[in-house]
């Protein structure tokens, strides 16, 4: 297992360059002061770009890090991308979708 930030570790898939972003600031601020969690977590949908893929997925490599050993900031980082996702700070494709009757 690799260092914290945006590398690969064992046993995952290689992130995408967005996804390494995302990742790497959550590790950012997570090791910092946090002033609010919606405030870091609102500051990951922003370096996103939007894109709540690359959230998914750098939460989903966090979870594996939890999975195989972590480093103390690996917790703090999976909460607050896990509350980046919830803010839906993004639209989805498919929140314009019709309901079936």
């Amino acid at each position: 297992m690799e260092g914290a930030g945006g590398e690969r570790t064992e046993g995952t898939n290689p992130l995408s360059p967005q996804a390494r972003v995302v990742l790497a600031r959550a590790y950012q601020l997570a090791k910092g002061p946090l002033a609010g969690v919606e405030d870091a977590a609102k500051d990951l949908v922003s370096v996103s770009g939007g894109d709540a893929t690359a959230i998914s997925v750098a939460r989903r490599e966090v979870l594996a890090r939890l999975q195989h050993g972590h480093s103390p900031d690996d917790k703090q980082v999976a909460s607050l991308l896990r509350r980046a996702i919830e803010l839906g700070a993004w639209k989805l494709q498919w929140a314009d979708t019709r309901p079936v009757p």
